[in-house]
């Protein structure tokens, strides 16, 4: 009796055991399974991004877009429960929301594409903007709040010099990035045209970044831009190799550098000679042929002479062949057409002259160049780089009817 007592005993014990272990175990895989809930609610939440209770009602769209990682560090003027969403596009909803919780008045849409930019990601407990892009959106969210952006330039709070006209010229811009507009304004403003914006902004560094440190780097900026406008026979094909041989080799050397009184064709020279070096090829005087090729584009023939006077003016625009032509024509209109004639032998373009004969002799009038591919006039310029006298330009006009070609409007 005694020996049964104790395996029962025994076998009790191993059962109160077992069931305490199962006990502990499923305690066990319930904690498992609550965590790893909590951390899938986690994320989701994380991908859902800020704001997602009310998205998910007001503009489902913007549930999970990252862009909206950054806004609960940025101060906000009003509560994101106050917004009523009025159009269904994604991109309208961010424009809508961003205006609704940082702007007191309304803002160009361009202004909120800071938060768009390749080097937004995600950090734990760290910033999503690099420096830059931070200063960018302290520079919108004060403008967004009604402080002039003009005044901020005065203060230096923004470093790149632009007037009233190109502040007005930038608050103005539709689409585009915030470099692309600044710098847009700042060629228009002073003075340049849309095509030298373009090229600016789309083939030089300075359209690729804005500098919020260096002053002094954004002052020369404005000097070659300056330079470039005083120069508008200058091929754009040129802009970019004569900036990087002038950051890169005349700025180091020299600690007042200035642009200003350059001539156009010797730093050109200096340039290729620096490049060639580089290269390590001999340096050659010139490597331009004598002999350009032809556009096949006709030329143009207008006779107002008078016999009964004897009065002779006979106008005629022909196209330059030779590099002595070319060499020559800059001299006699003095500017640096001279400067394309790379371009003119790989074929881009073409370079014409505008000619009057009359009684006392035979006068160059206008430059023009003609962009090949397009058949368009792209530009044409008279003796210092002055515009054509309405005359000229209505022959020009005449001319590029005759011969299917287009005028840029530059």
């Amino acid at each position: 009796m005694a020996k049964r007592n104790a395996l029962y005993k025994r076998d009790r014990n191993e059962a109160q055991k077992a069931a305490a272990k199962r006990a502990r175990d499923a305690k066990r895989e319930r904690s498992e399974k609550a965590t790893v809930i909590a951390a899938e609610a986690f994320a989701r939440k994380q991908a859902e991004g800020p704001y997602a209770s009310y998205l998910r009602e007001k503009a489902p769209k913007l549930v999970g877009d990252t862009r909206l990682n950054y806004f609960t560090k940025l101060p906000q003027i009003r509560s994101i429960n106050t917004w009523e969403p009025k159009t269904k596009s994604r991109e309208g909803l961010f424009t809508s929301l961003c205006e609704h919780l940082f702007a007191k008045y309304p803002t160009p849409s361009f202004f909120w594409t800071i938060f768009d930019s390749p080097n937004v990601y995600i950090r734990q407990n760290n910033d999503i903007l690099d420096l830059n892009q931070q200063r960018w959106v302290k520079i919108i969210l004060r403008i967004a709040q009604g402080e002039s952006f003009y005044k901020m330039i005065q203060a230096g709070d923004f470093k790149v010099p632009l007037s009233r006209k190109g502040c007005h010229l930038f608050l103005s811009s539709k689409g585009g990035s915030l470099t692309h507009n600044v710098r847009t304004a700042q060629v228009l403003s002073l003075g340049g045209s849309k095509r030298l914006a373009n090229t600016i902004c789309k083939a030089t560094r300075i359209g690729r970044e804005i500098n919020f440190a260096d002053p002094n780097l954004e002052k020369f900026f404005n000097e070659f831009i300056i330079w470039c406008i005083n120069n508008p026979m200058l091929d754009h094909e040129k802009l970019d190799p004569l900036l990087d041989y002038v950051m890169r080799e005349l700025r180091p050397r020299h600690a007042n550098f200035s642009m200003i009184g350059r001539s156009a064709n010797a730093l050109i020279r200096e340039m290729e000679r620096w490049h060639r070096e580089l290269r390590g090829e001999r340096w050659k005087r010139s490597s331009v042929p004598e002999k350009f090729p032809s556009s096949n584009i006709k030329g143009f023939f207008k006779d107002r002479s008078k016999s009964q006077n004897g009065h002779i003016e006979v106008w005629r625009i022909d196209e330059i062949l030779t590099a002595s032509e070319l060499r020559s024509e800059g001299h006699r209109m003095r500017h640096c057409v001279y400067s394309y004639s790379s371009s003119i032998v790989s074929g881009k373009c073409s370079i014409w002259s505008l000619s009057v004969k009359r009684n006392d002799g035979v006068y160059s009038v206008v430059t023009i160049e003609v962009e090949n591919a397009s058949r368009r006039i792209v530009q044409a310029r008279g003796p210092c780089n002055r515009m054509p006298e309405p005359k000229a330009k209505e022959l020009i006009m005449e001319w590029a009817r005759s011969s299917n070609l287009s005028y840029a409007t530059y």
